[in-house]
């Protein structure tokens, strides 16, 4: 029962990803998929309460800078139905993200 949150999180990620995939190409797909590592930098320094270092900072921002290029460059080349891929995936990665951090918490307080 402790675990039926991240487990529910994989579900929609899963599911909203596939949806995603369908309205989106490959390589799109792959490179907002990047987007997890933005998306669980702020929750672990938000929820976990962790510091990142100068080095992870600057990374996220390359890979924040690189996913919004990506998007960007999407929505404007295939138009609404990549918009609407694009933001399942999104969702996508919030539940992903959050399934990590989730189970980095639960780890942390029962192992």
């Amino acid at each position: 029962m402790l675990y039926s949150l991240p487990a529910a999180m994989d579900l929609l990620a899963s599911t909203m990803s596939n949806f995603g995939l369908i309205l989106t190409s490959a390589s799109v797909f792959q490179m907002i998929k990047g987007s997890i590592v933005v998306i669980v930098a702020l929750m672990s320094v938000t929820i976990l309460n962790r510091k990142l270092s100068i080095q992870q900072m600057i990374g996220v921002i390359f890979v924040f800078m690189g996913v919004s290029l990506v998007g960007f460059a999407s929505v404007s080349s295939m138009g609404e139905s990549s918009a609407i891929g694009i933001g399942l995936l999104i969702i996508a990665q919030v539940g992903q993200a959050t399934q990590l951090v989730t189970e980095e918490h639960l780890l942390k307080k029962y192992n």
